[in-house]
């Protein structure tokens, strides 16, 4: 085998050694004010349910532009999309019930939930924020009635190494979460804090 072909083998063990991993989110030990948020775990992806100031919840996802927001899903995209930095997508939908298993169970056709108790004023900073973010590049909205979001350009250009559980990820940090592991896929698991 030559050094093109031993490296390619090496990328996928070590691509499925990664798939392997699991992020490990604790939630704070003590939070001020505690609020449910829920990880969504829809398999391939994953995104944040936060509860909203009218008593619903405000379920935010990251992704790539032209896979996420306007559905270029095509096999032949897979490589670009992940290979190459891609303009991301902010998509946001609201829901009319709080951010927790029991209410959204019903509601939204995921994988896995996962609910967190966090802080109420980290919350509000980070819904604060991404509300900002989202309405920052507003003239580029385009409803999603597939994916069931609203989406607009973000800042951040998505890739394999930047994708969805990676903002994720980011986000949870913002609410004084603790994490492990690689946030490279979508599988979470929350250990007491």
């Amino acid at each position: 085998m030559n050094s093109k072909g031993l490296r390619a083998v090496a990328v996928g063990l070590t691509l499925l050694s990664i798939a392997g991993c699991v992020t490990v989110i604790r939630p704070p030990a003590d939070p001020e004010d505690p609020v449910p948020v829920l990880v969504i775990d829809y398999g391939y992806h994953s995104s944040l349910l936060l509860p909203s100031p009218d008593g619903g919840s405000v379920e935010y996802a990251y992704g790539d532009w032209d896979w996420f927001a306007l559905n270029r899903d095509e096999w032949y995209h897979t490589c670009p999309t992940l290979c190459c930095p891609n303009p991301g997508a902010l998509g946001r939908r609201r829901l009319a019930v709080p951010p927790t298993r029991s209410a959204a169970g019903g509601v939204l056709p995921c994988h896995e939930m996962h609910e967190l108790r966090v802080a109420r004023p980290k919350v509000d900073l980070l819904l604060k924020r991404l509300d900002e973010s989202f309405l920052r590049y507003i003239e580029t909205r385009v409803d999603n009635p597939l994916m069931h979001l609203e989406f607009v350009h973000h800042e951040v250009d998505y890739c394999f190494l930047v994708n969805c559980n990676h903002l994720v990820a980011r986000w949870l940090r913002e609410l004084d979460c603790g994490l492990g592991g690689s946030a490279c896929f979508s599988r979470f698991r929350v250990e007491p804090p």
